[in-house]
């Protein structure tokens, strides 16, 4: 197993590399199953410290950098991006109110759902977030009035 053989890596590691590394196991498929997508928290609060820790970079307006960040996450599944994908999801929505915080934003009452709901719904929605018209559906740019309701001459519709 690819999370084993990382594991016996980290603990055989030189000292000074194993102090900065922090392995955290997750098995998705047995923690998350029956699509309880919602006990991917086990893994956030687990690695709250360690998140905290490594901080964020801000950097003011004037180009002074006020906090730097001093660590990352990777979270890789070996037969599924869409569960890395469900992983990096709950841990961007647990990353976010400590970005706006260093920023001195207010987030007691910011609803966190609602900010990522553009990378959950966005394909399903039917609303286009990105302001063109791409993948409406709507191919009326070929001119053809034939299935608009408009009439066939070369006149502008008014």
């Amino acid at each position: 197993d690819v999370g084993d053989a990382f594991e016996a890596y980290v603990r055989s590691a030189p000292r000074a590399l194993r102090a900065a590394l922090r392995y955290h196991k997750f098995d998705f498929h047995a923690e998350c199953r029956g699509n309880r997508y919602d006990k991917v928290s086990r893994l956030t609060q687990r690695i709250d410290a360690d998140v905290h820790e490594h901080g964020v970079t801000v950097v003011a307006a004037n180009g002074n950098t006020i906090g730097k960040q001093r660590g990352v996450v990777r979270t890789n599944c070996i037969d599924c991006l869409d569960r890395t994908n469900v992983v990096q999801s709950a841990l961007a929505r647990h990353v976010l109110p400590l970005q706006l915080r260093s920023l001195l934003l207010p987030v007691d009452s910011l609803d966190v759902a609602r900010c990522v709901v553009a990378s959950d719904d966005g394909d399903d929605s039917g609303d286009d977030v990105d302001g063109d018209d791409a993948d409406d559906g709507d191919n009326d740019d070929d001119d053809d009035d034939s299935d608009s309701g408009g009439d066939d001459d070369d006149e502008p519709d008014a």
